[in-house]
This record gives structure tokens, sequence and C-alpha cells, in this order.
């Protein structure tokens, strides 16, 4: 089980809420990709249904939600479909089975489309008692402003190098090791376990680090390389992915110290657009080339 690493002030929120029976009937909690938002919403889930938060998927009164399987493809679903949150509102209908309430865990809320957040929205206006839904995602902005209106929101924060160093060495890790990867990990512990425990792709993402350092000093031609050089000819969607995820890591450190103006304000926002594209099936190559020079 992983353990929470920060959000102490999240932690409390959730734990004086459950202590007084004075549950939220939806929360929706946002932070940066790697926070820790996963691993803090199961753990609040788990104290809810008086199970250990591993074990949830096993609850009779726990429903996750996720993108399933296209029937006619056999690939994964680019959405979270309006048939699925049906099947969520007809399993919360039913009285819990153990605990005191039912709990849904809505993951990668962003990917709800038009109808199937028209069908929450309907459930969120109308609560059921005794139900508890999360919605996960990292953008107050991916979700619509009639579910914003409608959820607590949390939002979880960065979390410091000195706590997460602390979490790498509980996991093994020697004291120089933990301060590499928690400075790596720019305040995400999530990434930190990541590069602890698959040392390779800490030097692969090391090298893609670097590489786009480079990258961002070159004329938009010398971009076009780069890109025809970072992505692979198979499958290169998870690696898209994968690269807008560290270029904002990387933005974000070159941004640290001189703060974020309006011109940092709009390449957040294109990369998040990037990023909502490729999961929504845009060409990869395509997204990736018009973010690139944008920034």
């Amino acid at each position: 089980m992983d353990e929470i690493v920060g959000h102490s002030q999240a932690c409390s929120f959730f734990d004086r809420a459950i202590s007084a029976a004075k549950l939220h009937h939806a929360y929706a909690v946002f932070g940066p990709d790697h926070v820790g938002k996963t691993v803090l919403i199961e753990r609040v889930i788990g104290q809810i249904l008086h199970t250990p938060s591993d074990h949830l998927d096993a609850h009779p009164d726990f429903v996750r939600v996720r993108r399933g399987v296209d029937e006619k493809t056999g690939k994964e679903r680019t959405d979270i479909v309006v048939g699925q949150i049906h099947a969520l509102q007809s399993a919360l209908a039913t009285r819990p089975v153990l605990a005191p309430h039912r709990v849904a865990f809505i993951e990668e809320a962003a990917l709800l489309n038009k109808t199937g957040a028209n069908a929450l929205l309907k459930t969120l206006e109308e609560p059921m008692s005794r139900v508890v839904i999360f919605l996960r995602t990292t953008h107050e902005s991916d979700l619509p402003k009639t579910i914003l209106s409608r959820v607590q929101r949390v939002r979880l924060s960065l979390v410091s190098a000195e706590a997460i160093a602390s979490m790498l060495v509980r996991l093994g890790a020697s004291k120089k090791e933990a301060q590499e990867f928690a400075g790596a990990s720019h305040g995400c512990p999530g990434l930190a376990r990541t590069l602890l425990l698959h040392p390779a792709d800490h030097e692969a993402r090391a090298r893609d680090r670097a590489q786009f350092e480079e990258v961002l000093a070159l004329p938009l031609a010398g971009r076009s390389l780069y890109l025809s050089r970072a992505l692979p000819k198979g499958q290169p969607r998870a690696k898209a992915l994968e690269l807008v995820e560290l270029w904002e890591d990387v933005l974000r450190a070159r941004w640290h110290a001189s703060g974020f103006g309006a011109p940092q304000t709009a390449v957040l926002q294109r990369l998040f657009q990037t990023r909502e594209a490729l999961q929504r099936n845009a060409p990869p190559v395509l997204a990736l080339e018009h973010t690139l020079f944008f920034v």
C-alpha cells in the first residue's frame, strides 16, 4: 500500500468530515500528475468503507469507473461513455451492503464525454442518500462548470523535496539517491517512487529532459527533427503523453525562480489542451508539433 506523502491539510479535512459524519455527496480532487491524488482518494474511501485501501475493488459498496474497452475494436476507449455512468447510477441506487455508504471513484474524470457528463450532472443535482462520489483529474478546467458547482473541490499541491526524500529513504534508498530522485520528481511523490524502483526510467527521463532543454534553443526546423526521433513509429500515443508531462516538468522548473506570468500560463494551458487532445485520439505527431512550436 503506497503511503500518502504530504497533503496533511487535505487528510485533516477528510478526517474531520468522516469523524463528524458530515461527508459531502461529491468531491473533485485536483493536482499535478503523480502528486498523490489516487493514493489519497483511495485512503479516504478505505476509511469510509472500513476496509484497507488496497482491497477496495473487492468491497460490495465500492464502484470504480475508468475507461472501458470498445467492444468493436477491442481497444481501450478514449473516453468515459454515458453507459458507464448509467451503470454507476444503478449500482449506487441500491442500499449499502456492509458500510454506511456506497462510494464511487471516477478516475480520469476529464475523459467523461458530453453525454456522460450530463448524466453524471443529474446525479449530482439530486444526490442519493448514503452515497459519496470522488472525481479525479489534473485541472479544475477539465470538468464542466456545472459539475464543478456541485462538488467540493480539493486541490493537492506539490510536495516538498524533504518529505519526498524521507519517503524514499523509508523505501530503501540511500540518502544520495533520495535527494537525487526527490529533486528530479519536482514535487511529485509518485514520480519519485517510480524513479527509485525503476532506475532505467530515471536514466531515460534524464536523457529526455536534456534533449528537450537543447530543443528549446533550436529554430522551428530543428524542433521538427527532434519530434521525428522522439516518437516511436509503432504506438506513439503513450510516448507522446509522456513527453507532454516531461515538457511541463522542464518548463515549470525553469520558471520556478522567475515566477509565472501570462506567457507561462498560456504555455501551460496549451500543454493541458495537448494532453486532452491526445487522450481523445488526436494524431500524436501533429498535436505535439503544434505545441512544440508554441513553447
